[in-house]
């Protein structure tokens, strides 16, 4: 009796906590929805009427604002395809059970920049990135997600020209720090607790601002067992992320593997 009174209540638990990990994505999606749905809107506003003048455009033969209207469709179709990106990301993490490996954050960190390679050389940002990375545990795509939203973050609000150093660091704890900072202007306390919550963003006037991209980061790493976080100065920002390092991660695997042994015998 006991027992099945124990077992109901594990149930109720696990039935609660459901519950509440589906009201938040819900609430989540519906303030995802509510920041992106004037950028989606625009964008395919851009685009269509972009394509109705399109023709008239030719028929006068006017090369070069055809080539300018094309560059707009070009922008807005890229801005659009990323809002609906970061939407399936968001949707799926909590949903998705990924097979944890070491990371050649070396490669990952490429691959993330190549995502923002036209961003990077119209702004003439200058990055300094580590000769070797220390090996951490994670799932590669998503990581490439947190360095590029990183590295867009860096450059847009960065000085001119950014200015990007990246680097890491083995804390205490063996686990793994991973950092990024730009040469923007200093953020307040109050704005700093605001980045990662809720899709906030601290300069509405830009297309993509702070807080969008972020809360998906702090999704994804905590997801992966990690942390992220901000520091902020005066002559810039330092954000980052925390995972478990591959030597942690053996010493965890080997201390379960010798208490299975110690119950077993």
């Amino acid at each position: 009796m006991v027992n099945a009174d124990e077992e109901l209540k594990n149930t109720n638990r696990k039935l609660l906590f459901e519950i509440e990990k589906r009201e938040k994505l819900i609430e989540d999606l519906d303030a995802f929805a509510h920041t992106v749905a004037h950028d989606l809107r625009s964008s395919l506003s851009s685009i269509f009427s972009a394509s109705e003048i399109m023709e008239e455009i030719i028929k006068i033969n006017d090369k070069s604002l055809l080539c300018e209207l094309s560059n707009l469709i070009n922008h807005s179709a890229n801005k659009s395809i990323q809002i609906t990106h970061e939407l399936l990301l968001l949707a799926t993490t909590d949903k998705t059970d990924v097979d944890l490996k070491p990371l050649d954050m070396s490669k990952v960190f490429a691959e993330a920049k190549n995502q923002n390679a036209d961003l990077i050389r119209n702004s003439k940002a200058q990055i300094t990135e580590p000769r070797e990375w220390p090996q951490a545990i994670g799932y590669a795509p998503w990581i490439e997600e947190v360095w590029s939203n990183y590295i867009s973050n860096a450059i847009k609000y960065g000085g001119t020209p950014p200015v990007i150093e990246v680097g890491s660091e083995i804390l205490i704890n063996g686990n793994i720090m991973f950092c990024i900072k730009d040469n923007g202007k200093e953020l307040s306390q109050e704005d700093q607790k605001k980045l990662f919550n809720n899709f906030v963003r601290l300069h509405p006037q830009k297309a993509d601002g702070y807080g969008l991209g972020l809360s998906i980061v702090k999704k994804i790493i905590e997801k992966l067992n990690g942390s992220v976080g901000v520091e902020s100065y005066r002559n810039g920002s330092k954000f980052y992320f925390i995972l478990p390092s591959v030597q942690q991660n053996q010493t965890t695997l080997n201390k379960l593997t010798q208490n299975s042994n110690f119950i077993a015998n």
